[in-house]
C-alpha cells in the first residue's frame, strides 16, 4: 500500500498552507487521495506533489488557477506548454509597458528635480529627448492661462474617451509676434505605442522657467539670450506645464535650436 499524508504533513512538505490544500479540494484542483469517512480527514499521496510544485510555480509567474485544472483534468503536457506560451506573451506585452512607465517615472524624477534646483527667468540650454504629442488647434482668442488650462482639461477628456495612454506633460504652442503671443495649438504629451501621435523632435532647446503670468517676461529673457549669444531658433515657442515639488503647475517656455 502505498503512503498517504494527512493534510498538516502534505502542506508542510510542499510549503503551502492547509487553508490552500482545502481550496484546491474545494474548487476541484487538487481533491485528496483518500478521505476517512469517519473522521473526514484529508490524505495525500505523494504522486500528488507535482501538482503543487505546478500550482506553486504557476501563481509565481501569474498563471490562472482555472487553466491548470482544465489542464490537470486532461493530464496533458502539451496543454500546459501551450498555456505557457500564451502567457508569455502576455507577460511580454505587460514587460514593454513596465519598461515604458519605469523609464517615464526617472525622467518625471529627474524633472521635478531639476525644477526644484533651477532658478526661475533663467535661461539653460539643455538637450530634449524625443517626445510623443498629440495636437489640436487653437482657433479661440486666448486671454489669459485659465482659458489654455481649460481647453487643455477638455482635450485631455476627450483623449481619455479615446483610450489614449496620457503622459504627465501637457501645454501650448505659439508665434511671438507684434509683441504678442500668436497661440497655434495645444498638445498633450502620449506614450509612444499611441496611434496618431506626432513627433516632437530631440534636440537642443532653450528653456526657462517661469511663474504663471509671467510669460512675456520668459520671451524676453530668452530672446535676450539668443542675441547675446547669436543663437538662432525655430519660431514657434512651446509652453510645458509640470506638476512642481509644492503641487503647484511649474510653466517651462522652451524653443528648438536650429541644427548648424
Amino acid at each position: 500500500m502505498r503512503k498517504l499524508y494527512t493534510i498538516g504533513e502534505t502542506a508542510k512538505l510542499n510549503d503551502v498552507s492547509i487553508q490552500a490544500l482545502r481550496l484546491y479540494d474545494k474548487i476541484g484542483l487538487i481533491k485528496p487521495s483518500y478521505v476517512n469517512k469517519d473522521s473526514g480527514y484529508r490524505y495525500y499521496s505523494s504522486e500528488q506533489f507535482i501538482y503543487l510544485d505546478i500550482i506553486r510555480y504557476s501563481k509565481y509567474i501569474g498563471l490562472p488557477l482555472a487553466e491548470l485544472k482544465r489542464i490537470f483534468n486532461n493530464e496533458d503536457l502539451m496543454d500546459l506548454r501551450k498555456l505557457l506560451i500564451k502567457h508569455k506573451e502576455t507577460i511580454y506585452k505587460e514587460k514593454l509597458r513596465i519598461d515604458l512607465v519605469y523609464k517615464d517615472i526617472k525622467r518625471i524624477i529627474s524633472q521635478l528635480d531639476e525644477y526644484n534646483a533651477s532658478d526661475k527667468l533663467v535661461v539653460n540650454r539643455k538637450f530634449i529627448e524625443e517626445k510623443y504629442y498629440v495636437y489640436k488647434r487653437i482657433d479661440e482668442e486666448i486671454e489669459d492661462f485659465d482659458q489654455l488650462d481649460f481647453g487643455n482639461r477638455l482635450f485631455e477628456v476627450e483623449l481619455t474617451k479615446k483610450k489614449m495612454k496620457l503622459n504627465l506633460e501637457y501645454g501650448q504652442t505659439f508665434k511671438f509676434i507684434d509683441n504678442k503671443a500668436h497661440f497655434l495649438t495645444q498638445y498633450i504629451e502620449v506614450f509612444k505605442e499611441s496611434k496618431k501621435k506626432e513627433i516632437c523632435p530631440e534636440g537642443e532647446y532653450l528653456s526657462v522657467l517661469f511663474d504663471k503670468g509671467e510669460l512675456y517676461k520668459a520671451i524676453k529673457v530668452i530672446d535676450g539670450f539668443k542675441i547675446k549669444n547669436s543663437i538662432n531658433t525655430e519660431e514657434t515657442y512651446i509652453i510645458n506645464r509640470h506638476l512642481g515639488t509644492s503641487f503647484f503647475e511649474i510653466y517651462e517656455l522652451k524653443v528648438r535650436i536650429f541644427n548648424k
